[in-house]
């Protein structure tokens, strides 16, 4: 679809000095040019663009510190209460799981409202902004969630 561009004459000659440098006709370079900026403007961008710096590695540190290991065997001991088949023991081990999952997930919810607060959000739309639901390894193994 042809489009006609008004460009100023420096724009203009630095077009055709790029073009001829890789020798190739102005129009079709000035089409790939625009057309590769405006993909690198409209592409997908992570929800997680919004934060610092600081604020993706308080949340990466955060992540961190429940393994996919803590999650697996916190799952097979929910599947053992379901089919109930948990000894004491495991019970007394999952119990421990939930409260630190439960303090992990007050310090999550602490560190997304701080962040809420400095964009003036609610921290709910800040979660939902930014797709955080539970620990990226919270489910893993299981296929039911």
């Amino acid at each position: 679809m042809p489009i006609m561009l008004d460009l100023s004459p420096e724009i203009e000659t630095d077009l055709r000095i790029e073009a001829t440098r890789l020798n190739i006709g102005v129009d079709a370079f000035a089409s790939e040019y625009f057309s590769q900026s405006w993909r690198d403007q409209r592409r997908k961008r992570s929800p997680l663009d919004i934060l610092t710096l600081e604020e993706k590695q308080t949340l990466a540190d955060l992540n961190a510190e429940l393994s996919r290991d803590f999650w697996l065997r916190h799952n097979a001991l929910q599947e053992k209460i379901r089919e109930q088949t948990i000894t004491e023991e495991e019970h007394e081990e999952l119990s421990a799981m939930l409260d630190k999952s439960g303090e992990w997930n007050i310090r999550r919810i602490e560190a997304i409202l701080i962040m809420a607060q400095r964009r003036r959000m609610r921290w709910t739309d800040l979660m939902r902004r930014l797709k955080i639901t539970h620990h990226p390894d919270a489910t893993a193994g299981r296929t039911d969630v």
